[in-house]
């Protein structure tokens, strides 16, 4: 019972400090399946240089693209890059996919099914319900959740999906380089969420121009059905979210709960 006693035990509070939060019971992430590592899902944490125990803070979820984040500390190096270190709570959160089929596209790797989603709303709900138990002074109705490239597509089958612990938590949302296709604007339970897409402004070949349509399409669905929602292009970008355009989602998150 004391060994479950101390698994259980809170996490130790202070800023600037990296957090991580392992769950061997959860299925192996897209990052193991892909590199063979026997890791376990871990969820990394970064607590901001000005963090009190006083004050709530909002959250920032990130997930990142490809195979994403190992889910250790050394998946928050973006995750700071977001925030610049203050006024946020940064989490990087691993992938999920059911299976990694090599003769699928990009060997595997894109998430695009809502096959993949009963793996992940598992994983996500099991790991948020933790983060509000280990850290209770989070702001939620000022927090953010998304990702760049299969992080956004994550976030997209998510949001399509109304995942309930997802919903409660988050108030905006962005995608980067993904997320085409949202199903779910027409719901009531989007209707006071704030919406982020970006994309990159180089429009490369007929498939590329094709995808970049198909996310601009998404952000015109949002926006007709009376949803707060913003579009951005990233100049000289293709498929990539550099260092430099990072801000512009902390600038937009801050505009966002300003008007709140």
């Amino acid at each position: 019972m004391a060994k479950r006693n101390r698994k259980r035990a809170r996490p130790r509070l202070a800023a600037g400090r990296a957090i991580e939060f392992a769950f061997p019971k959860l299925p192996r992430t897209l990052y193991a399946r892909h590199t063979g590592e026997k890791i376990p899902p871990t969820m990394a944490v970064h607590l901001p240089r000005d963090y009190t125990a006083r004050k709530r803070f909002p959250l920032v979820v990130y997930l990142d693209g490809g195979r994403g984040a190992p889910g250790n500390a050394k998946g928050l190096a973006k995750v700071k890059k977001l925030t610049a270190g203050r006024g946020f709570i940064g989490a990087s959160l691993p992938l999920f996919k059911k299976e990694l089929d090599p003769e699928e596209v990009h060997g595997g790797l894109l998430i695009a099914a809502h096959d993949d989603y009963p793996m992940m709303a598992r994983a996500y709900r099991v790991m948020l319900n933790r983060l509000v138990r280990a850290i209770p002074n989070i702001d939620f109705d000022r927090s953010a959740f998304g990702g760049f490239s299969n992080g956004a597509h994550t976030t997209g089958i998510l949001l399509s999906a109304l995942h309930p612990t997802v919903l409660r938590c988050f108030r905006h949302f962005y995608l980067v380089e993904g997320g085409r296709g949202i199903a779910s604007f027409h719901k009531t339970a989007l209707r006071e969420k704030n919406f982020l897409f970006m994309v990159g402004a180089r429009r490369g070949d007929a498939s590329r121009r094709a995808w970049l349509r198909a996310i601009e399409n998404t952000y015109v669905s949002a926006r007709e059905r009376g949803l707060n929602a913003t579009f951005r292009r990233m100049k000289g970008v293709r498929h990539g979210f550099p260092a430099e355009q990072m801000p512009v989602v902390r600038e937009w998150i801050v505009r966002m709960n300003a008007k709140a």
